[in-house]
């Protein structure tokens, strides 16, 4: 269960956006939360594109909140290319241990992904490894291995939404996926489980695109939510297109 961001951004870098995401990720609830600390506190990671491939501006298993190696990855925002995407996760496990290898957003093939949610019993057989022990870096191996084959990142989505993973039991499927072209953004939740907390929604600046999860700013209405069930692909001219996939 977590909390992220993404933006497409051609200018400045809205900052504040990563602001929330640290916010939230000291105090937000969950879910069944019971007598466990709130907010997000197991890892960040952050990861943008140069020269159109992904790297990391940062990545901890340590509390986003207080890990200083966090305020090391903002200032390296200033000096990225522009037009350009970022993502930004904030984990709070619920499979696999606190460590590394168990932060979002992961990375192979030129594409980045960050998910929230989990997926019951997920064990496909992938021709991608994965390094840690989540469901969600099983889902993104599955979802590198249809990419590959498929060649879209959209497409890929919908491949592995209906001929796999619906096939299972699952709490959340949000992701953001970048091709470092397009920033992608998909919401669906299981039945009966909390729509407020495995929510998406987008906002449209002058000079970027912000997709998020969770926010403390005053958007002054403005942010737009997405639908359970659909898709959504931002380019680096900041137009947004939406597709129901259920």
């Amino acid at each position: 269960m977590c909390r992220m961001v993404g933006v497409v951004f051609k200018g400045a870098f809205p900052m504040r956006s990563l602001m929330d995401l640290r916010h939230f990720a000291e105090i937000g609830k969950v879910p069944d939360q019971g007598i466990e600390l709130d907010g997000h506190r197991d890892g960040w990671g952050m990861v943008s594109f140069s020269n159109g491939s992904p790297y990391y501006l940062g990545r901890s298993p340590r509390p986003i909140h207080m890990d200083p190696s966090f305020d090391s990855a903002l200032t390296g925002i200033a000096g990225l290319e522009r037009p350009n995407v970022l993502i930004c996760h904030a984990r709070r496990g619920s499979e696999g241990e606190v460590n590394l290898q168990n932060t979002h957003p992961f990375i192979s093939s030129g594409v980045t992904f960050a998910h929230n949610g989990g997926v019951k019993e997920f064990h496909p057989r992938t021709s991608y490894i994965p390094r840690g022990t989540t469901d969600s870096e099983r889902l993104f191996a599955l979802f590198i291995d249809r990419y590959e084959r498929l060649g879209d990142v959209g497409t890929a989505i919908e491949s592995i939404l209906e001929d796999d993973v619906r096939k299972h039991e699952f709490t959340g499927l949000i992701f953001l996926v970048s091709d470092g072209r397009h920033l992608y953004g998909y919401r669906e939740h299981g039945k009966g489980r909390d729509s407020s907390y495995y929510n998406l929604k987008y906002l449209v600046g002058d000079d970027n695109v912000v997709v998020y999860q969770e926010s403390c700013s005053d958007d002054d209405g403005r942010a737009i939510q997405v639908d359970n069930g659909s898709l959504i692909k931002v380019g680096m001219d900041l137009e947004v297109d939406t597709k129901k996939l259920n």
